[in-house]
């Protein structure tokens, strides 16, 4: 077993169409098949309706947005040791089914590979230190996401508000 997601891809030589295949049946098993529809349904519990279609149809005109959300959702996986052999394996058994072509589906699985790795991925940690009022110390760390494009954190972003605002 290789030690990071990087040697991984890079010892299969994978290429975006790799990534994407091989995110499309990790989730199936992960999820016991739930299909693009049943993602997109729980996409759309989970936030606001039009804001999911807006992603799905950047997603779908910007294939180095999707394939860095497809990354992104792996990094998040790949944060479970226990993952590990199921992510190498769907990557090494991505080419060996018939490909989904059509983008909406790539896009609507990427986001929700993305949606499920957002509590797992944290990019930033901050460490606070200082008194409280009663003048106790404390230390706190704070574990911020910050996806690499744009795009990739204007959509974890509309996860965080609607689950503070659910909580």
């Amino acid at each position: 077993m290789t030690n990071s997601l990087a040697d991984t891809l890079n010892q299969l030589d994978a290429d975006p169409d790799t990534v994407q295949q091989g995110l499309r049946l990790f989730l199936a098993e992960q999820t016991g098949d739930l299909t693009p529809r049943e993602m997109l349904a729980e996409l759309q519990a989970a936030a606001d309706p039009a804001e999911i279609q807006r992603f799905v149809d950047q997603f779908k005109a910007d294939s180095e947005a999707l394939d860095q959300a497809a990354l992104s959702a792996f990094e998040g996986a790949w944060s479970d040791p226990d993952a590990r052999p199921a992510i190498q394996q769907a990557l090494a058994h991505a080419k060996d089914k018939l490909p989904v072509i059509e983008l909406g589906i790539v896009a609507i699985v990427a986001m929700y590979g993305m949606y499920r790795a957002i509590p797992a991925q944290p990019i930033r940690k901050t460490i606070r230190r200082g008194k409280d009022a009663k003048g106790n110390r404390y230390e706190a760390i704070i574990e911020e996401q910050e996806p690499f494009l744009p795009i990739l954190s204007a959509f974890s972003k509309l996860f965080t508000k609607s689950k503070s605002a659910k909580g």
